[in-house]
């Protein structure tokens, strides 16, 4: 049995629209699949608040949060309203994340042995731009009452501008606590590879055979 394929222009404006038929549905369905499925996890993100586990490599707390996810232009306009992010993006041509980190380091009283002599018992309130500590004292010892450090990490990653034409994967951090420096950085980022459903090579053919096997459909 032979295949006999004879194309007219009306077979091949058919095959064409079964292409285009194919790609659109496609594109459609996976579309409409992954703005449901992120604005319910924007929705799960919002309601939920963060949880602490402990490493277990050393014992360490580790916090984690679900994400909100927001196109780039979304997130350029959240970050419209603040100064710190809003700073650090404009360098930016394509976004990756927008994060911010709160920090706050407490410690409760510390005691140490000195040799001073105190007639009254004396505490003592610091505030500082960096920190507040409450220091007491008292003969042969000194007491940190508490230690306060917050800080708050605004970190902005993606591709950021380096010339006219030119771009690089970059990551900026920035610490509200004028104390606080960072002293070195460590990134990684992660580039997917289309699966084998997504490689053209099976896409066309597959969008050519749909026109095909239409043109007969409608020649019977």
């Amino acid at each position: 049995m032979k295949w006999e394929l004879k194309l007219n222009l009306t077979s091949l404006l058919l095959i064409l629209a079964g292409v285009a038929l194919f790609f659109i549905v496609r594109y459609r369905e996976s579309g409409l699949k992954d703005e449901a499925e992120r604005w319910r996890g924007n929705y799960a993100a919002q309601t939920a608040t963060f949880e602490n586990y402990i490493s277990r490599v050393d014992g360490i707390l580790i916090s984690k949060d679900e994400l909100i996810q927001l196109r780039e232009k979304e997130l350029r306009e959240v970050l419209e309203s603040d100064s710190t992010q809003r700073e650090l993006v404009k360098k930016y041509r394509r976004l990756a994340a927008s994060i911010r980190i709160e920090t706050e380091f407490i410690h409760d009283t510390i005691y140490a042995e000195v040799p001073i002599y105190i007639d009254r018992d004396t505490t003592l309130e610091l505030w500082h731009d960096c920190f507040d500590i409450d220091l007491s004292l008292s003969t042969g010892r000194l007491s940190v009452d508490l230690i306060d450090i917050q800080n708050e990490q605004d970190i902005v990653m993606g591709e950021r501008r380096t010339s006219l034409f030119r771009a690089e994967y970059a990551l900026d951090v920035r610490n509200s606590n004028q104390c606080i420096t960072t002293t070195g950085m460590s990134s990684f980022i992660v580039v997917h590879e289309k699966k084998w459903w997504e490689n053209p090579l099976i896409t066309i053919p597959a969008g050519v055979a749909t026109g095909i096997l239409l043109d007969r459909y409608i020649q019977k």
